[in-house]
């Protein structure tokens, strides 16, 4: 069976716009996502001088956990705000089959548990939601829309690094495509703009340090460029 696949809704939260319509206005106006992190989210005398990262003090407070944002993972904050987008205007009654989910991080449910015991719902359930943190997001603002959860059976998370994004739509079109699944829902986060990280791809030396502007430092088809932001 072949089935046609189509996009039915999206959303999108970004370096260039925290909504659709941001982003898109943004995009064709040419505009760049990287600014200086030295002094900021890096001591001055960091090696890597600019990056393209989302301010978490820009994002929508959490409408389902603690009300100090500042508890709350920075990725699971993005998750929410672009889930909600994605189903704003979609009916409840349909639902969704599966959920395939990419993320940079891979973190365990205890981990997640661990680190957040204290600024969740004592009920929160992992192992009966599912095992990966961020999907459990995904489900949670789900339920709070009035769509039926997804089983954790359903739920694939997928781990490949800068390819998660891609690879997560190739999942999702070969399951629709084939008729497995009627309806997919798929995500992608990575917010691990870090120290550790920078310094990571830095020894690597695939990070551009060149001395030029921030927004003028993305240039990945260049003849001169140095590396990647």
């Amino acid at each position: 069976m072949n089935q046609e696949v189509v996009v039915t809704a999206y959303g999108i939260v970004s370096p260039i716009g925290l909504n659709t319509n941001q982003f898109e206005e943004n995009l064709f106006a040419g505009k760049s996502g990287v600014r200086s992190i030295r002094g900021t989210v890096v001591p001055e005398n960091f090696p890597v001088p600019y990056a393209a990262i989302i301010d978490r003090k820009t994002l929508p407070p959490s409408k389902l956990y603690s009300d100090d944002t500042s508890k709350i993972l920075k990725s699971w904050l993005m998750t929410e705000e672009v889930v909600s987008q994605a189903i704003a205007g979609l009916d409840p009654q349909h639902g969704f089959d599966a959920i395939v989910y990419g993320t940079a991080d891979g973190v365990s449910y205890e981990i997640v548990e661990e680190i957040l015991k204290d600024s969740l719902p004592k009920d929160f359930d992992y192992l009966k939601t599912c095992s990966e943190s961020s999907a459990v997001v995904v489900n949670e603002v789900l339920k709070a829309a009035q769509f039926k959860a997804v089983p954790a059976a359903s739920i694939i998370s997928v781990n490949s690094a800068c390819a998660s994004g891609n690879q997560t739509i190739g999942i999702a079109y070969q399951g629709l495509r084939s008729g497995r699944w009627q309806r997919c829902l798929v995500c992608g986060v990575d917010a691990r703009c870090e120290p550790s990280n920078f310094l990571n791809f830095f020894l690597l030396g695939a990070l551009t340090v060149a001395d030029v502007a921030p927004e003028t430092a993305s240039r990945p088809f260049a003849k001169d460029r140095s590396g990647f932001v």
